[in-house]
């Protein structure tokens, strides 16, 4: 029976969204404004992140993301300047106003 991945846990809510942001091309201070969190807090989630896909760069953290079905490829263009959605709704969901 294959294994799914190499992953130690699945990715937390947060971590999820934090997932979505950076494979999005996001920043981590991006990241930290659209959430309403510390660049630290941010940095973390995507530290624990890359430890739980054991890989080392933003790119390999996309394609094991990928792989694994934790994003899907969406058709419609976006850009890092351009929310990927209602940067209120990530606020909302984190409690952050």
């Amino acid at each position: 029976m294959p294994k799914r991945s190499r992953l130690r846990s699945d990715p937390t809510p947060r971590e999820r969204q934090v997932l979505e942001l950076i494979c999005e091309g996001y920043s981590t201070k991006q990241i930290a404004g659209l959430l309403g969190i510390s660049f630290k807090t941010a940095a973390c989630h995507r530290m624990r992140l890359m430890d739980k896909a054991e890989v080392h760069d933003p790119i390999s953290l996309f394609r094991w993301a990928l792989l694994q079905g934790h994003i899907v490829l969406d058709r419609r263009a976006s850009t890092p300047d351009e929310p990927p959605g209602d940067p209120e709704t990530y606020k909302a969901q984190s409690g952050a106003r």
